[in-house]
This record gives C-alpha cells, structure tokens and sequence, in this order.
C-alpha cells in the first residue's frame, strides 16, 4: 500500500499543474534527479469565495434564530444559496469563517485534539471516522499537505480550499463543535467535530477545541461583519 501511495504520489507531482513548467522540456527527470536539483512549484492562485449580501444576511439570521438551529450544509438548499455564503453569515456565536490560505494553523490545531470524529462528504456520500488527527507538513514536490501516520492519514490540497468555518451550536444532533472546510465551489468537503454525532465530548475534547475556536477568533475573518 506504502508503495503504491508513493508511486501515485509520484505521477501527480510530475503533472504540469503541479509543477513548475519553467526550462526545457528536454531535461528530463533522470538529468534532474542526477542533478540534486530542487523542483520549484509556482505560486498557487488563492481562491475566493463571496460573502453575503446584507439581504442574505438577514435571511442567514434568521434562519439561525430558530431552534435548534440548522446546520450550514442544511440550511443552505432551503436559503438558496451557497454553503459558503452561508456559513460566511452566520451569527458569530455560532461560526467564524477564515479564509481557506490559514490551512496549515488551523490544521495544526485539530492535531492536538485528544480525538475527533472526521466526516468526509463526496457524491452524497458521508464517511465518518473516529481517530486522533495526524499531524502533517507541506510536501516539497507537490501541493499536497501530506497527513502522518495512523488511523487516518492521506494528502489534503488546501490550495483547493476557499474558506474554513469553525461552529459551536445547539442542533437537532445536540451541541455541535467542529470545524468544515470548503472547496472552490463553496461545498464542505471534510470536517472534524469533537464529540461526534450525538455523543458527547469530554473535558479535554472540550478545552482543545476551545483552543481552536480562540485561534479562529484571532484569525482575519473571511468576510466583513453581516449587517441585518
């Protein structure tokens, strides 16, 4: 499996939209790996997402006023619009939404959670996986965020995120705490949540996610204040 992941790796990051494309063509990978030559990626293009009108930012507000409050991904068919709007609207009691450039801090954070349920969304389909957060590094060849080893582990591309959202609320699921992260279509894509779903947190879990709600607090929010 070792092997396989690293030969996958591998072929990604000789992809020209990984890496640089600068000089010939002719080099080659043999003269470059004689070489000892260091490959170079260029800089990544932030992604952006757009943030509530003062129209959706009442109706964002309103839809969490009621109780129990909804989820970002719940209420955003019923709104009509973006999750990332969404969550970008939130009340700030609830949520606080950075921009998908501060990855590396926030992800540095969830690795010292003493344990977290980690939900991956794709096609519809949710995967839900109890485990420690793994720390994880920047790879040198590519624009993978490549994860540790352990239960969970895997190469995240957080220059395909666009914004990241920290919530601590009351649901119908009970009091929810966790962190989403959102691609360049403005959908979630994973999260990881202390406590899982209708579980409940102990008092480590608690105070590390504390950590990481003051870490997003000290971070520029995404967007400015919703006016209502």
């Amino acid at each position: 499996m070792k092997r396989l992941s690293n030969l996958f790796l591998g072929l990604l990051a000789a992809a020209p939209a990984l890496l640089n494309a600068q000089g010939s063509a002719a080099t080659g990978a043999a003269t470059t790996a004689a070489a000892g030559a260091a490959t170079s990626l260029p800089a990544a293009t932030a992604l952006t997402a757009p943030c509530p009108t003062a129209d959706e930012a009442r109706r964002i507000g309103e839809a969490f006023a009621k109780t129990p409050a909804p989820m970002p991904f719940a209420a955003a068919p019923s709104l009509q619009l973006p999750e990332v709007v969404v969550a970008a609207g939130m009340p700030a009691s609830m949520g606080r939404s950075v921009d998908g450039s501060q990855f590396i801090k926030v992800w540095d954070s969830l690795a010292a959670w003493p344990e977290a349920l980690v939900m991956i969304m794709k096609g519809g389909n949710v995967f839900e996986i109890s485990t420690k957060i793994p720390p994880g590094e920047p790879s040198t060849k590519s624009r993978f965020f490549n994860l540790g080893k352990g239960t969970l582990s895997g190469h995240l591309r957080p220059d395909q995120l666009s914004a990241i959202l920290g919530v601590q609320m009351p649901s119908a699921e009970g009091f929810v705490r966790g962190v989403f992260f959102y691609d360049g279509k403005g959908e979630s894509v994973f999260g990881a949540f202390v406590g899982g779903e209708g579980g409940k947190p102990g008092a480590a879990q608690i105070a590390a996610f504390d950590r990481t709600w003051q870490l997003l607090q000290s971070l520029p929010p995404r967007c400015p204040a919703p006016t209502t």
